[in-house]
């Protein structure tokens, strides 16, 4: 079966949550989550940290672009999916 890799850069931990919560709601296949926390300063790497979350951070906020660009190195899917934690996942 292929497998799937989900890339998430973030900026802040404003919407992190509730994004985390609907992916563990509608889980359909195994994954790998590749989270970007860009900046991370008002508590997101801990906030990642705290939730078992593997994760790249970088100092400042580099941006999405950068942000996916480092994070799909780590990559190990045969799939890969983009996911803006401002988005929600709902049941297929």
């Amino acid at each position: 079966m292929a497998t799937s890799s989900i890339l998430m850069p973030t900026w802040k931990t404003t919407h992190l949550n509730f994004c985390f919560e609907t992916l563990g709601r509608h889980p359909t296949r195994e994954h790998q989550l590749v989270v970007h926390a860009n900046e991370g300063s008002d508590g997101t790497r801990a906030w990642l940290r705290d939730q078992g979350v593997a994760h790249i951070a970088s100092d400042t906020n580099v941006g999405i672009c950068h942000a996916v660009d480092v994070a799909v190195e780590t990559v190990r899917g045969d799939y890969v999916l983009y996911l803006s934690n401002h988005m929600v996942l709902a049941p297929s």
